[in-house]
């Protein structure tokens, strides 16, 4: 038996969820309009621990979602998740937080050939990936403009489009054949059974270099 803590906070979504191999034991988890990760994170971690009677010390592993999403989510979720491997000499594992949303889609959407993650990077581009109906990976993440999504798209197939940019290609891709999902963000409670099989397989991050996969440079704007 394997008991892990997974944390994502790569979106507007915070979230953190305690699981025994891939079973899910508990959840908590909030959407936030502005970013509160930095405030939330460990608090929702705390009372989850209170809740369940579980120690640090009781983790086998801890699991990260890696991005791509919010620079500022992903810093800290990363540096905290860290810190929980660190100080409890465990390991890390880390999940894309495109096929966490593909897991959670895929449940309850079984009818299509292609599942389309898309997630908002700003501006006129956004983060894309593609999966089967076992979730396995057919295209990695990329960095694109919303344009070239028509050059991606296969007119013969059907596909699910989900994730905070899927509204912005619907219009691009506006086959009726296909669905698309704006309200649709990473979830640490759909990481379990991605995380289980890592970590079954040994397929831990080196924790003095594990960095996020942003993708796209950060950008400081100026006032």
């Amino acid at each position: 038996m394997a008991l892990s803590l997974c944390i994502d906070t790569s979106s507007k979504n915070c979230s953190v969820a305690i699981f025994e191999n891939s079973k899910l034991i508990s959840v908590k988890e909030k959407k936030f309009d502005k970013p509160s990760h930095s405030e939330k994170v460990n608090v929702f971690v705390d009372i989850l621990l209170k809740e369940k009677k579980i120690s640090f010390s009781d983790f086998d592993f801890f699991a990260i979602s890696n991005g791509p999403g919010s620079f500022t989510g992903l810093r800290i979720g990363v540096a905290t998740t860290k810190a929980f491997c660190f100080a409890n000499k465990k390991p890390l594992v880390s999940v894309s937080s495109m096929k966490i949303m593909s897991e959670q889609v895929i449940r309850t959407n079984n009818d299509f050939d292609l599942y389309c993650a898309v997630v908002d990077a700003r501006g006129n581009e956004i983060y894309y990936s593609q999966f089967d109906k076992k979730n396995n990976i057919i295209t990695d993440t990329r960095l694109i403009s919303v344009e070239q999504i028509k050059s991606i798209i296969n007119k013969k197939q059907k596909y699910i489009f989900f994730g905070d940019a899927a509204d912005k290609i619907s219009s691009i891709v506006s086959q009726k054949k296909n669905k698309y999902l704006n309200e649709i963000y990473p979830s640490a409670s759909d990481m379990g059974a991605i995380a289980y099989e890592k970590f079954k397989n040994k397929n831990f991050e080196i924790l003095e270099n594990f960095e996020p996969n942003y993708l796209k440079a950060f950008i400081v704007n100026k006032k």
